[in-house]
């Protein structure tokens, strides 16, 4: 399930219309429609709006959806240095993505040679 996939699921399961949820984060029309992933600026967003919704299960599809006591670090200093370790790993995956992109022009570009 890709990122947007989960936001969708996310936003099934908590009765929120895609409506609802583009003027809530000002995300233009067909944002959760087109590509596979979000950017770490769009998901700081979604996580101010929607602050039961776990970070780390956005970003990864690992854990519980939704955040409880029991499935989230109660300090605020380890929130924050957890949050900085998901977005750079986020930033991690985009990249990845981009380069398996780039590389699969590049085989094409041998193929035709």
């Amino acid at each position: 399930m890709t990122t947007k996939e989960r936001i969708r699921h996310f936003l099934k399961e908590k009765n929120i219309s895609e409506r609802r949820f583009y003027k809530e984060t000002s995300f233009s029309n067909g944002f959760l429609t087109s590509g596979k992933h979000i950017g770490t600026d769009k998901a700081e967003i979604i996580i101010e709006k929607y602050t039961d919704l776990s970070l780390y299960w956005l970003i990864t599809g690992k854990g519980e959806m939704l955040k409880t006591e029991q499935n989230e670090p109660s300090s605020s200093v380890q929130n924050s240095k957890i949050v900085e370790l998901e977005k750079k790993v986020f930033e991690l995956e985009i990249r990845l993505d981009e380069c398996r992109i780039k590389n699969q022009g590049d085989n094409s570009k041998q193929k035709a040679v």
